[in-house]
């Protein structure tokens, strides 16, 4: 239990979700042809203002994501490697089952 590592994965978790939706609704509704007049009304400055973020966050969240299958890589070996070390104690104590 690693709770640095939970709360970093909860937060890409969210993150993802949050970035990828509207990139999700926007592009249905450009395949419908939704927008055809809607560029024409809004000033450019302020579509700017929620795409850019949102264009920024995902390379973010993708690098954050990376790194974070690698903190649970080694999670995972240390892990394997205290249940090894248990496994051979255990047998050389006469706790573990005898391999037939």
């Amino acid at each position: 239990p690693d709770r640095r590592l939970a709360r970093s994965t909860t937060i890409v978790l969210w993150g993802f979700a949050v970035t990828a939706l509207p990139y999700l609704v926007v592009a249905g509704a450009l395949e419908a042809g939704l927008f055809s007049g809607f560029f024409l009304y809004v000033p450019f400055a302020s579509v700017c203002v929620v795409a850019v973020p949102l264009i920024l966050a995902v390379p973010v969240f993708w690098i954050w994501y990376m790194i974070l299958l690698g903190r649970y890589r080694r999670a995972f070996q240390t892990a394997s490697d205290e249940a090894r070390a248990a496994h051979a104690h255990g047998s050389e104590s006469g706790l573990a089952p005898k391999n037939d």
